[in-house]
């Protein structure tokens, strides 16, 4: 049986994580380079931002800073650099990111209901619980780091109940988030099922269910405590994993959604961009029968219709592009 206590054992794990802190960073950093397009259209001026872009970007930035810092932590041998002051930074940005990507999930998913009061109240609220377990967590977490041989710094932390609970209560949050996205999804549009796995599929629901794995390793692994190196390994990779779903998510609905988005009786091709060669000649051929039966947007109102439309605006909370002459 494996002491995975023992100091020889906890130094092979670490280097391990070193390893894969170092995959982690390269990944990131070159998912942070390609989907940079969007702070480079507003850093122009060719579309202009809303609030809820703040936390997309912030979200982003800490998860990188964060990683860079741990790479430099373990990298940098020398006695000036500060172990614990330098845990206690990337501690504070890790969490930061792992709430804030709960939050770029729960304000997409409040675009996709249209602002549904009930659905919007509920988010905010378990949302805000998931904050204050953050702040408790960064309050009342007793951080240790000490030098191992070969100069590495070996982090730790005292108080493992509330790194537990946050993580575990940030996966019932993504759990929520995805089921209503998948319902909302599922209502708003009744498409054939073929057609709707793609949609959902297009829109990252699947990537969703990558990240619920991740989380639910990490928890394994935060339970069975069997070193700090070993339950680091998981926990960043879910880190990771679920700010670059987050900010996937927020990308879809700037560059896809556009209001409103009509299925039925319109050209849903411009929302959703799904290959129509991969789809076979019996579901096209559904597709233009229910197109060629008038919608019941076809035949409301002029006032029902513009009332209609400006509900769908409530879907534009990101940004919208600007038009040049």
């Amino acid at each position: 049986m494996t002491d995975w206590k023992a100091v020889d054992v906890q130094q092979d794990t670490l280097d391990v994580f070193v390893y894969v802190l170092h995959a982690l960073t390269g990944v990131y950093i070159w998912e942070f380079l390609v989907t940079s397009d969007i702070e480079c259209n507003v850093l122009f001026g060719r579309r202009t931002s809303r609030w809820p872009l703040i936390i997309y970007v912030l979200s982003r930035y800490c998860t990188l800073v964060s990683l860079i810092l741990g790479v430099l932590m373990f990298d940098i041998g020398s006695p000036s650099l500060d172990c614990r002051a330098t845990y206690i930074v990337v501690s504070v940005l890790s969490y930061i990111s792992l709430g804030l990507a709960s939050v770029n999930l729960a304000i997409r998913t409040i675009a996709i209901w249209t602002d549904n009061k009930y659905v919007t109240r509920s988010l905010c609220l378990i949302i805000c619980v998931l904050w204050c377990l953050v702040i408790i967590q960064l309050a009342t977490s007793f951080v240790t780091a000490a030098r191992i041989s070969g100069g590495r710094c070996l982090p730790g932390t005292k108080n493992k109940a509330w790194v537990l609970t946050t993580y575990v209560y940030s996966l019932f949050i993504n759990s929520i988030i995805t089921a209503l996205t998948v319902w909302k999804l599922r209502e708003r549009f009744g498409l054939p099922t073929a057609i709707y796995s793609q949609i959902l599929f297009r829109e990252g629901v699947g990537f969703y269910m990558i990240v619920f794995l991740f989380d639910l390793v990490a928890i394994v692994m935060l339970i069975l405590n069997l070193n700090i190196a070993m339950s680091a390994i998981f926990v960043v990779s879910a880190q990771v994993a679920v700010t670059v779903v987050a900010c996937r998510a927020v990308r879809s609905l700037c560059l896809k959604l556009r209001p409103p988005p009509e299925i039925v009786g319109g050209n849903w091709t411009q929302s959703f961009p799904i290959d129509l060669h991969t789809i076979n000649t019996q579901q096209l051929t559904h597709s233009k029968t229910i197109n060629s039966v008038p919608s019941r947007h076809q035949l409301e109102s002029p006032s029902a219709s513009q009332e209609r439309s400006s509900k769908g605006r409530d879907l534009d909370l990101y940004m919208e592009p600007r038009h040049f002459p």
